[in-house]
């Protein structure tokens, strides 16, 4: 899986919206991504990756694929 990006900077009470490719592309056969945030006290991010900035700080947002199949 790829982001639009690795490392950016939101200013509070901004948004960004994280943006995903899944390679091989052969491999869209996958069921969900979930999202979610190192410290939902600096920023949240909701099932479509839009990150919400709440205040001034360092969070991680990670992003995990649940495949249909273990075969790819």
């Amino acid at each position: 899986m790829k982001l639009n990006s690795s490392k950016f900077t939101i200013k509070k009470k901004g948004k960004f919206t994280l943006i995903t490719t899944v390679y091989p592309k052969e491999s869209s056969e996958y069921e969900t991504i979930t999202w979610s945030s190192s410290n939902k006290a600096i920023a949240t991010v909701n099932s479509k990756g839009v990150i919400n900035a709440k205040k001034v700080g360092e969070c991680t947002i990670t992003a995990n694929i649940k495949w249909e199949k273990s075969n790819l």
